[in-house]
This record gives C-alpha cells, sequence and structure tokens, in this order.
C-alpha cells in the first residue's frame, strides 16, 4: 500500500497545528492567514494525490504531455493576473485571458488515449524496440589500487604565500585605523563632558 496522499496529509496537519500554536502568541492576521492558506494548499496536493491513487492513476502515466507551452501560458497568466493586483485590474483581465489560452492550449498536448509509448512505425518500417542492455565484457566499479610513489599518497602541496599589500593599501588601512582612534577619543571626551 502506498502512502504517499498520508505523507502529505500529515504535512498539511503539521503546518496546521503549527498555524494554531501561533494563536498563543497573538500573531497579525495575514502572516496567521497565509500560514493556514499555505495548510490549505498543502491538503489539497494531499487530496490530489489521494484522488489519483484512487482511480488508479499513481503509477508511470503513459499520456505525458508532448510539450510544456500550456503550462509556460498558465504560469504567465497567473503571475500577470496577480500583478494586476497591485498595478490595476486590466493586468488581471490579461491574465485571465491567457489562463483561457492554457486551458485551450492544453487539450492538444497530451497524446491520445490509445496511443502506444513507444515510437510508432513510419511506412513499411518496422518500430523500435525498448533498448537492449550490451554487455561489453568489463564490469562497472573495478578498483585499482594506487601506486605507492603516487602523488595521492604525500602530503598536499603547500599553498602559494599571500602576497604582500602594496604600499598604497598599507597606508589606506593605517589612515582608517587613525581616523577612527580620533574619532573614539572625541567620543569618549565628548561623553566626561
Amino acid at each position: 500500500m502506498k502512502l504517499s496522499h498520508g505523507v502529505v496529509g500529515a504535512w498539511a496537519a503539521s503546518n496546521l497545528v503549527l498555524a494554531l500554536v501561533h494563536l498563543a502568541f497573538r500573531p497579525r492576521p495575514l502572516p496567521f492567514f497565509i500560514y493556514i492558506g499555505g495548510s490549505a494548499v498543502v491538503a489539497g496536493f494531499g487530496l490530489a494525490v489521494l484522488l489519483a491513487m484512487r482511480a488508479g492513476h499513481d503509477g508511470p502515466q503513459r499520456r505525458q504531455p508532448r510539450r510544456a507551452s500550456a503550462a509556460v501560458v498558465a504560469a504567465l497568466g497567473a503571475a500577470m493576473g496577480l500583478t494586476g493586483f497591485a498595478y490595476g485590474w486590466w493586468l488581471s483581465v490579461l491574465g485571465v485571458y491567457l489562463l483561457g489560452v492554457a486551458a485551450w492550449r492544453v487539450r492538444g498536448e497530451r497524446l491520445r488515449p490509445g496511443a502506444r509509448p513507444w515510437p510508432v512505425a513510419l511506412g513499411d518500417a518496422q518500430p523500435a524496440d525498448r533498448p537492449a542492455l550490451v554487455y561489453h565484457g568489463s564490469s562497472i566499479g573495478t578498483a585499482v589500487p594506487v601506486p605507492a610513489d603516487h602523488p595521492a599518497h604525500g602530503p598536499p602541496p603547500p599553498a602559494p604565500p599571500a602576497p604582500e599589500p602594496s604600499a598604497t593599501v598599507r597606508r589606506g588601512i593605517l589612515l582608517v585605523l587613525l581616523v577612527s582612534a580620533a574619532r573614539a577619543i572625541v567620543n569618549v571626551l565628548k561623553g566626561r563632558r
């Protein structure tokens, strides 16, 4: 028995418990409801997984999308629709239009229900079979000992020495230290008056 819906459900329930713990600390409403909304989104994914498992769609899917253009258009539509809340309702209208285009495009992106998952034979050619595993006579993962005189057995090479700072950099550092010390002394003397 696969418990993937149980894992997602437990995740949503634990998020809900953590959100309810926030009530003890009197949270502001917006972060609290965002946390509750996130728990609801995760619970929705858990419900979708449960429904997919009950319908028998939990194994490898044969009707995979051939393109992702509908998903890209849907993401752009959602982003534009949400941006419309900040910049004006007309962006939300454009976002709804893009979501409609995505819904129209998604119907042509899946293979038809009776399609085979392997390549279709063109003309009178034979369809390709599954690729055969070929044994070349060698095994994978054989280890060869490193010879004793190999550099890997010795200490690592020493790091090159760090370059000395130039005279200009040294003067700049000294100037910064002197100005900082002078300001500290002035602040101490001002504080004693």
